[in-house]
């Protein structure tokens, strides 16, 4: 095992995101193998994700950066909390804590700083244009995907074509198929003699539900027995709930809100589907394959990656609901065993190569390499 280190993370928030569950999963992880590790947001983080972080022995500290002129007392706050630490490594995660983070690097002899970017955009140009500007205030950026990795490179936000990739992982035993809920949520949920769809997802424009919510309608159009669960919420959850009731699928979409249980959501659902203009690299991807679901995925980011299409679910072109639709139609008309399959595929895939352990083992080797550099370099350059 490597020399235990004391890792701070930072990050904007602990909310319902891929980026969000992504840290505290590593963070448990990193735990159970004897470091160090605290949290540190610039917002406040939902109570659930602090009592479930400081049970498993992490500090949280939140601070109130909800306006540019909280953003002087954050960096203080934050520095004063490093300065209490003393992390060998502060690792931040997407642009906000990106940007503090870079704002602190000078003044921070001994950690390595590692800024992570967790899609292949995070936001608008002005936010590239900082990226590039701010470059050299790191040791190393980070993306999850190799989709990613190339746009950060190949667009100047690493110089150097420095931009490593270090890919997400989960908990390949906690998400496994839970066949024992299946039978139960779909009875409750009064689906038991349909073909159920999931997407778990924030609602946001990335993720383009009136894409999926057009496609689903075709599909309704030709296998009525046919229901859409979104498990998720967001700043367009109304905008989404008046599409819903525009195009007359209220009776077969329902909106469920943030939910815990989506091992057993995943367990109920017969495919998933993924309707986004962009991503990194899925959390809830890997989940659903993980848990032996096919999944009809758009081609973005790192999706192709995790779905090959005709081996575990299908890959279709962003923006076009028609070619989603198709897709969908296609995954429910396989037969029985194509579609084992399909899921037996998709669970060895993710268990090969996107297990928590394996992710975590990744950060701690890239950690000790930074580390090692530091040291042979003897000062911060």
């Amino acid at each position: 095992m490597n020399t235990p280190l004391r890792i701070a993370y930072l990050i904007k928030k602990l909310e319902y995101g891929g980026a969000e569950m992504q840290l505290m999963t590593v963070a448990r992880e990193q735990v159970r193998n004897g470091h160090q590790v605290v949290i540190m947001t610039l917002q406040q983080a939902e109570p659930a994700f602090i009592q479930d972080m400081e049970h498993a022995g992490i500090p949280v500290h939140c601070h109130r950066f909800d306006s540019p002129f909280h953003l002087p007392t954050t960096v203080f706050e934050i520095h004063r909390l490093l300065q209490r630490y003393q992390p060998d490594v502060v690792h931040s995660h997407m642009f906000h804590s990106n940007m503090v983070a870079r704002i602190l690097y000078p003044f921070m002899r001994k950690p390595v700083f590692v800024c992570t970017a967790h899609n292949i955009k995070e936001g608008s140009k002005h936010r590239d244009r900082l990226y590039r500007l701010t470059d050299g205030l790191c040791d190393v950026t980070t993306n999850v995907s190799q989709a990613a990795v190339r746009r950060y490179n190949e667009d100047g936000l690493v110089k150097n074509n420095a931009c490593l990739l270090i890919e997400n992982g989960i908990d390949t035993e906690r998400f496994s198929a839970d066949v024992g809920a299946r039978d139960q949520y779909r009875r409750e949920l009064g689906v038991e003699d349909k073909f159920v769809w999931l997407s778990v997802a924030s609602l946001t424009r990335q993720k383009d539900f009136p894409n999926m919510l057009h496609g689903f309608q075709d599909v309704l159009n030709s296998n009525p027995a046919s229901h859409l669960f979104i498990a998720g919420d967001g700043p367009e959850r109304e905008a989404v709930k008046q599409l819903v009731g525009k195009l007359d699928l209220a009776p077969n979409v329902t909106l469920l809100g943030n939910r815990k249980d989506t091992v057993s959501l995943y367990a109920m659902a017969d495919g998933f589907v993924m309707s986004s203009s962009w991503e990194g690299l899925p959390i809830v991807l890997l989940e659903a394959l993980s848990c032996s679901l096919p999944c009809v995925v758009t081609d973005v980011g790192g999706n192709r990656d995790l779905v090959v299409s005709g081996e575990n679910g299908f890959v279709v072109p962003p923006a076009s609901h028609k070619e989603l639709a198709k897709a969908m139609k296609q995954l429910m008309q396989l037969p029985a065993e194509r579609l084992c399959s399909l899921q037996d595929y998709g669970r060895r895939h993710i268990v090969k190569g996107y297990g928590i352990a394996s992710a975590a083992k990744r950060w701690i080797d890239l950690y000790s390499l930074l580390i090692r550099n530091r040291l042979s370099d003897g000062v911060k350059q």
